[in-house]
């Protein structure tokens, strides 16, 4: 880490119904709709932010906007070389991530915790 900057880790996603499952199988359910000031989906990086930040192996990086105040290219080279920019219209937010786990998935990463 130099300073700075934000990690965004690549982390998959869970449906809320599939939580549910993995933690409380049998409790009895009731549906009650969204409420006021309640998301659907959590952007966890935006499209704005995209326009500063790079994608690496495991990880996005958002770094500070004002580059010419922070002198980014030089003071994060070493992002700019192990990483690649996103392209513009990229936003990563939890309905659109390839990556999801199952109760299954969540109930052995419980269990690995355990150990």
């Amino acid at each position: 880490m130099v300073g700075g900057e934000i990690f965004v880790p690549k982390i998959p996603s869970m449906k809320l119904v599939d939580l549910f499952e993995a933690l409380v199988p049998k409790a009895q359910r009731r549906v009650v709709g969204i409420r006021p000031g309640e998301k659907i989906h959590e952007a966890l990086l935006t499209e704005t932010e995209v326009r500063h930040s790079l994608e690496l192996q495991d990880y996005y990086l958002v770094l500070p906007e004002q580059s010419e105040i922070f002198n980014i290219k030089s003071r994060f080279s070493k992002y700019f070389e192990m990483g690649a920019p996103l392209a513009g219209g990229f936003v990563y937010t939890s309905n659109s991530n390839s990556r999801w786990l199952t109760p299954g998935d969540l109930q052995a990463l419980i269990r690995n915790l355990e150990l």
